[in-house]
């Protein structure tokens, strides 16, 4: 029984972190920051396999967020123009402050 516990807590565990690979799922400023990295991502050429993880810290000032700095894990390509296209000092109105919001991109979504 206590086997069978662990077992069933380790694949919800797992399906959870599979399910939630960035904040866009479930933020509506992660969202709109998303929409406007892959819309001009798609403009530029990638391989197949290429992603990239991208940690974004903001300034919370009130109801508006500006991007302090850009942090991205995966391919080289990919993270350097996603770094590139996210513009510092740029304000996004948020309803919830957070300080790091998630991003996940994958050239096979673009």
């Amino acid at each position: 029984m206590l086997i069978r516990t662990i077992v069933l807590s380790l694949l919800l565990l797992v399906a959870y972190s599979i399910a939630g690979q960035d904040d866009a799922d479930y933020n509506k400023t992660a969202k709109t920051i998303k929409k406007d990295l892959v819309k001009k991502l798609r403009k530029l050429d990638f391989e197949a396999t290429e992603y990239c993880d991208l940690m974004l810290e903001l300034k919370v000032n009130g109801n508006t967020a500006t991007i302090r700095r850009a942090h991205g894990s995966g391919s080289t390509s990919m993270c350097r123009e996603s770094k590139k296209i996210l513009r510092k000092n740029k304000k996004y109105h948020m309803d919830e402050p957070e300080k790091y919001l998630r991003i996940h991109v994958e050239s096979k979504g673009l």
